[in-house]
Formats: C-alpha cells, structure tokens, sequence
C-alpha cells in the first residue's frame, strides 16, 4: 500500500509538474505574440500615416481653383520677365559714352546746372556752339557715379531695367491673358538687351514704353489728365535723349488708330 500510494503521489506531482511547464510553455507564447504585435503596431502605423502624407485629400477641379492657379502663373511669369531684364541689366560697362556723360555732369555742376553752350569735350568743335540736349541725363549719370562709383552705376542700370520690363508688362490687350503679354515682354526685353547701358538708349526704352502705358491707360479708363501728363512726360524726357520725337510720333499714331476704331465702330452701328 505504501509502494502504492508513493506512485502516486509520484504521479500526482509529474502531473502537478507538467501543468505548471504547460502554463509556462503558454505564458512564453502569449508573451511572445504581445511583444510580436508590440513590435508591429508601430510599423504599420508609421506606413499607415506615411501612406496618408503621401496621398493628398481629392480635391475636386472648380472653376476658382483654375482661376487662382491662373493667377498664381501669370503672377510667377511677370516677375521672372522683370528678375531676367535685372539679370541683362547687371553687365558690363563698355561704352566709352558714359565717361563723356559722367564727365559732363560733374562740369556743369561745376559751372553751374544749366549746359554751357560749347562742348568741351570733343577736340573738333572745340569753340563751335554746340546745344546738349542729353543734359539732364549726364547730371543723373554724374550724381549715380559720384555716389556709388562703377557699381552704382551698375545697379542704376539694373533698376531702370526692372522698371521697365514691369512697365511693360502692364500694358495688355482687355480679354487677353496677362501671361501673353509676359511673354511678349520677355521678347522685347531679349531684343532690348544690348541698350541697358548708362547711356541715353536707356532714355529712349523708359520714355518710349510710359508713353505706351500712359496711352494704354487712357484707352482702359484707368488714367486721368493724360492731356497735361503726357506733355510732361515728353517735355522731361527731350531733356534727357534725343529721341524724345518717338514719343510724339507714338502718340500721332495712337490718335490716327483711335479714330480709325471709333469710325469703325460707328459704321457698325449703322
């Protein structure tokens, strides 16, 4: 009975023994599988969240957003005709033209501020009275060297630049898209490039291109007292270039057109 009851007790404790290894055995797995799918849930949540950064909310196409997309571009293309004629602007100076203009400036500051009636720079008119029409432009040429040097000059050159081809890319036709005349701004200033010097060529470009905004202006309603503004734009720039008729030839040829299209319009009418 003794031997008996030893087996089993013997018994009991392999089967006392063998539950508690089974529940080890289980507690190892189950610790297992929480650390496995510990170790997961980051994973798929960091793919989860890089799936969603990737993929933008659909956002249907609306006319307000062609528009503003429209806007946005013809903004970005306006300033990079203006930022190109800045590039062009920033060259070198090579005209010896600009010496006699500096040199000019700083003798009728000098002298005085009015021109003197002979030029003292050229060897075979030395005495013979000679009319500088470009005056005002050697002062503004003189007083930009005197202030900043070579590389004043540069950047004056660089703004007037700029200046114009903003300018230029104000004036364009009602119903057109403003990046067709971006584009044709980016033409002219490829064409102009060779005159954004500090000579009285840069004159001509600014003078002849507010005009054509002045005009532009009337024509869209958008300009008042164009009948005393733009006498004196001209007036201040026949001080400044010689060129200063274009500007009036410009106008003629604005004031023929303009009655052209009224005649037009009222045959039409008719």
């Amino acid at each position: 009975m003794t031997d008996e009851n030893e087996d089993n007790s013997g018994n009991s404790d392999d089967g006392v023994q063998s539950d508690d290894g089974m529940k080890n055995v289980n507690s190892v797995e189950a610790d297992t599988a929480a650390s496995t799918m510990q170790q997961g849930t980051p994973a798929s949540a960091a793919t989860q969240n890089v799936d969603e950064d990737e993929l933008p909310e659909y956002e249907p196409l609306t006319p307000e957003l062609v528009e503003e997309e429209a806007i946005r571009g013809d903004f970005m293309l306006r300033w990079a005709a203006i930022f190109l004629a800045v590039l062009f602007g920033f060259s070198q100076i090579a005209e010896t033209r600009t010496l006699v203009h500096i040199r000019s400036g700083d003798k009728m500051r000098a002298s005085g501020f009015l021109p003197s009636s002979t030029d003292a720079f050229a060897y075979s008119l030395e005495g013979d009275s000679v009319a500088n029409v470009s005056w005002l432009f050697d002062h503004v040429v003189s007083a930009v060297y005197s202030i900043g040097g070579q590389y004043g000059l540069t950047i004056f050159k660089a703004l007037v630049a700029g200046g114009i081809a903003y300018f230029l890319s104000l004036i364009s036709i009602p119903g057109m898209p403003t990046w067709w005349s971006s584009i044709c701004c980016v033409l002219a200033i490829g064409a102009c490039s060779v005159d954004f010097v500090p000579i009285t060529d840069l004159s001509t470009l600014l003078g002849i291109t507010l005009v054509l905004l002045m005009l532009h202006g009337y024509v869209e309603g958008r300009l008042s007292g164009i009948v005393w503004k733009l006498p004196l734009l001209v007036a201040v720039w026949g001080n400044l270039d010689t060129r200063a008729y274009l500007g009036v030839v410009a106008v003629a040829l604005f004031s023929v057109g303009l009655t052209v299209r009224k005649s037009l319009a009222e045959k039409d009418g008719d």
